[in-house]
């Protein structure tokens, strides 16, 4: 078989899917930063109210770098939020529930039937006492985990952000990400 799609010729163009496929071939799924930006800041979760009936979830400005996970070779997807953008959360009636935050994106090339479509956007996803299943957060990359009591009790986060960075195939074929952690460790870590 020939290479029919090489890159980067003269004025040839490509659909947004074959730039999707270069970028997830490269890099691995995460959070970045501004440029200049404290990368540990990047997207991060907090919650400035926990005990509050109607809580309120910040997500920071960051970059989010997305896998689609719809479809065979879907490719990696971007955006920028520029600011910090807030989340109204609630509250189960008893015990307490294990929700996600994620950001997002319905590829109208992908998906039908969902809103927005075409669009990176932030949710919460709401789980039972255990956290949500994968199949409810597809092509979605995971922020935080959030334990939610119910009345009054404080809500609290684990932070679940990887920084967006290179990708390599090990010689047995399996995908990893290279980091560098808050301690300026740089670290490998299996990804799927």
């Amino acid at each position: 078989m020939a290479f029919t799609n090489t890159r980067y010729l003269g004025s040839k163009q490509y659909d947004s899917r074959e730039d999707r496929m270069y970028a997830m071939g490269h890099y691995a799924e995460g959070v970045a930063p501004a440029a200049g930006s404290d990368p540990r800041n990047a997207c991060i979760v907090s919650v400035p109210n926990p005990t509050a009936a109607a809580y309120t979830v910040n997500i920071a400005a960051g970059w989010c770098y997305v896998q689609g996970d719809n479809t065979v070779n879907q490719g990696m997807y971007a955006d920028y939020n520029d600011a910090t953008l807030a989340l109204t959360g609630g509250r189960p009636g008893t015990g307490t529930r294990v929700d996600i935050v994620v950001a997002r994106i319905y590829d109208a090339e992908q998906v039908t039937g969902v809103t927005p479509l075409d669009q990176m956007f932030f949710s919460i996803v709401v789980g039972t006492t255990v956290e949500p299943a994968a199949s409810a957060w597809v092509t979605a990359l995971r922020l935080a985990t959030l334990t939610v009591p119910s009345g009054t009790g404080a809500v609290t986060i684990t932070d679940d952000r990887r920084l967006y960075g290179p990708a390599v195939y090990g010689e047995d074929g399996s995908r990893y990400r290279i980091g560098i952690d808050a301690n300026g460790v740089i670290g490998v870590e299996a990804i799927a």
